[in-house]
């Protein structure tokens, strides 16, 4: 693998996974999402929890089928492992095709490009931002070689929005 060079701006930190939670200490950090949510680009207040949630695993098992597969190794298993890990409260079959799903939309994306792993999925950061001095928690999802070019991945897991992900009950 690539080690990716790190800067000047980056800021040491602990990073919770269950919570998302981005430590430095002494001081507050915003993660993205928090960023992107004061300034009114996202609303999920309306998603359900569990729907919410749900999504999220789903994400997470997509990053390791991704992973796995890039690796030459099992997706399924991959997700089997995931699923099992973290307890997850619904049907195992159901949602090994969920993610295989998406893992198909990702292959199919991926056929004619030559794609690199360039480091470790799933990688948070912390950088102080340039102007307003926040820290700022980032976890990048997929820093890759495309064609050659140094590229950061973010895998989406969704459909088209038309407010099933409002309906959707486990």
């Amino acid at each position: 693998m690539i080690q990716l060079s790190t800067t000047r701006r980056l800021v040491e930190h602990n990073f919770d996974h269950d919570g998302h939670v981005y430590h430095v200490p002494g001081e507050f950090t915003l993660s993205t999402s928090d960023v992107i949510e004061l300034n009114g680009l996202s609303d999920v207040s309306m998603v359900p929890l569990m729907a919410l949630e749900h999504a999220g695993h789903r994400g997470s098992a997509l990053h390791k089928a991704v992973e796995a597969f890039e690796s030459g190794e099992q997706p399924e298993l991959a997700i089997l492992n995931y699923s099992n890990e973290k307890y997850l409260n619904c049907k195992q079959d159901a949602f090994v095709n969920e993610v295989m799903e998406r893992l198909w939309f990702y292959r199919s994306w991926r056929a004619g490009r030559n794609i690199k792993l360039a480091g470790d999925m799933e990688l948070p950061r912390v950088y102080r931002h340039e102007g307003s001095g926040f820290l700022i928690g980032a976890t990048i999802d997929m820093p890759v070689f495309i064609d050659g070019c140094l590229t950061i991945l973010d895998l989406k897991t969704g459909h088209r929005n038309d407010g099933v992900k409002a309906r959707w009950m486990p």
